[in-house]
């Protein structure tokens, strides 16, 4: 699984794109129904924008770690591949059946 990452766009080039600013009030009425006062709102959207920022800038290779040290990410759709192994639901079924055989044997002691 080779993903071709897109380069971070470049301060030099002729269109740079501009990331998307919170609106707050854009997103309000989809906190609104949570008992929360507007400035409690305003710093739940703020978290989310960043959180989802940090995901969005991750996924392009714009993120400064991955601009800093490209070497860390160069090998790391072998990790993902391998991660998802894991966690496939065969392997976590096989799991789950290990560790509910260990809790068998422990209560017949």
């Amino acid at each position: 699984m080779t993903s071709e990452r897109p380069p971070p766009h470049s301060a030099e080039s002729e269109n740079p794109i501009k990331p998307p600013q919170l609106d707050i009030e854009k997103y309000r009425p989809l906190v609104s129904e949570f008992e929360i006062g507007e400035e409690e709102q305003s710093a739940l959207l703020e978290s989310l924008w960043h959180i989802m920022k940090s995901f969005v800038d991750m996924g392009f290779g714009v993120d400064s770690i991955q601009i800093l040290f490209p070497e860390i990410f160069e090998n790391s759709s072998d990790c993902v591949d391998e991660m998802l192994s894991l966690t496939h639901p065969n392997n976590i079924d096989h799991e789950l059946e290990a560790v509910m055989r260990s809790a068998e044997k422990e209560d017949s002691k």
